[in-house]
This record gives C-alpha cells, structure tokens and sequence, in this order.
C-alpha cells in the first residue's frame, strides 16, 4: 500500500507543478495587404507593420506633368486611430519647393490635396512611384479594418483632368 500511494502522491505533485504556471498571453497578430497596384496613372495605398503601428504610405504612379492633386483617404474611426497626418512625412519635392500640401483628419477621412502656385510655374512631374502621404495608424480592435482612397482629382496646368485608378488596402490584427 505504501510505496502505490507513494507513487500517486509524486504523480499528483508532477501535475500540479506542469499546471501552477499560467498560458502564455496570445501574441497580436499584425499585417497589412495592398488592394494592388493599378497599371497606368494611379494611387494606391501600402504599408507595414511593427508592434501595434501600421504605416502606411499613399504613393502616386505615372500622373505625369501635373498642377496638383485631391483626395480622401478612408477608415473607420472606431477601427483604426490615426496617429498623425504629417505631409511632411511625403517626399518633400513630390510638387516642388512653390507648393502648397493639406492634410485633415475628420474621423474617417483625412482630405489631402496639393498644388503648385500657379500654372506659371510649369507642371510637376510625378514619374514612375512617389509617396505623397505617409500616416501611422492603430488599430483599435482586433478583424479586418479598410482604408481607401475615394474622390481623386488629378489636374494638369491646362486643366484637364487626368483619369486615375485607385487601390487601398486591409489592416489586419488578430490573436494567435
């Protein structure tokens, strides 16, 4: 008798000390996938992700000569948190030195536009891919959270309207 409980008194102690230590935590998941890149004028919107921050850049492809450019880069506020909107962080000739650049966040919109002075100045030339907007987020809650670029408007010195597609992307944060 002694030496089976004996047996069941390590036994149970065995398995006491695998229990006493809790789970890990589950790791946040992070990723950030492209809608694409359009062939032809456009802009797109990518990224990556580091910890919990997603950055994310909207980059212009072969618009060309232009005057200047508006747009609305959209999210949902109470999936996403933009933690700045600094046009600085675009590449700072993307219109050249006598440009003027706007970025507003209004809770699921951030309007961006640029322009030169004047069409006196000649046009700038957006060739091959330029980030015009560079923008961190949060996401506030873990699925699938849409950003995407609605209402292009893209002119050239006379005017005229340069047609545009457009791509966004998916921020991703999960449990694992």
């Amino acid at each position: 008798m002694r030496p089976v409980l004996l047996t069941l008194v390590l036994v149970v102690a065995a398995c006491s000390q695998g229990s006493s230590s809790p789970p890990p935590p589950p790791v946040a998941m992070l990723s950030v996938s492209s809608d694409g890149r359009p062939a032809g004028p456009s802009l797109h919107v990518e990224g990556e992700a580091a910890d919990n921050v997603v950055t994310l850049r909207v980059v212009a492809t072969d618009l060309g000569g232009i005057l200047g450019f508006s747009y609305h880069l959209r999210y949902d506020p109470t999936r996403l948190r933009i933690l700045d909107t600094d046009v600085r962080r675009a590449q700072p000739a993307v219109l050249g030195p006598d440009a003027v650049m706007l970025a507003v966040d209004r809770q699921g919109d951030v309007s961006l536009g640029g322009t030169r002075s004047g069409a006196r100045n000649g046009p700038a030339h957006l060739e091959g891919a330029v980030t015009v907007l560079e923008l961190r987020v949060e996401p506030l809650v873990d699925g699938e959270s849409a950003v995407g670029i609605q209402d292009v408007v893209v002119r050239r010195v006379d005017g005229a309207l340069v047609p545009v597609q457009v791509a966004g992307a998916r921020v991703v944060r999960g449990q694992s």
